[in-house]
């Protein structure tokens, strides 16, 4: 669903794009800060609108970069939630499993990167680091 109010999907607009600039500049604590003023700016249920789901998963990434496995765990399952409208072609479970992967929690991350596997049929892991695929071959 999209932000029907124009004035609120202006600003939504002007905040991703300054979040994407404190990602080019490899300012992650910039990025997970703009990022969540841009989650705050959606109306609630934040979790229908469109643009939910890739602030969720922005938010999940950034914190996987400044170190923040809780909240990058967080995120990614609160991006499980989002846009639900969306195809299910495995990312929801992808990004999960990086996040657990990451923290260590090598057991839910195998079951997270099954299901992408599964409903992806491999495409969630191209252009990924080749660590994911490796592990999830290991048994």
């Amino acid at each position: 669903m999209e932000v029907k109010n124009r004035k609120l999907a202006a600003k939504l607009e002007d905040l991703i794009e300054e979040s994407e600039r404190y990602y080019e500049e490899s300012d992650y604590e910039g990025f997970v800060e703009v990022s969540l003023k841009a989650w705050n700016v959606l109306p609630i249920p934040r979790e229908i609108y469109d643009e939910s789901y890739h602030i969720a998963e922005g938010l999940a990434e950034g914190y996987l970069l400044i170190g923040n496995h809780e909240e990058a765990i967080k995120w990614a399952e609160i991006m499980g939630n989002c846009d639900m409208e969306r195809a299910d072609d495995g990312a929801r479970e992808f990004v999960l499993g990086k996040m657990l992967f990451e923290s260590g929690d090598m057991e839910n991350s195998r079951e997270k990167f099954v299901l992408a596997m599964t409903k992806s049929e491999g495409r969630v892991f191209v252009n990924e680091p080749k660590k994911y695929i490796e592990f999830l071959k290991k048994k």
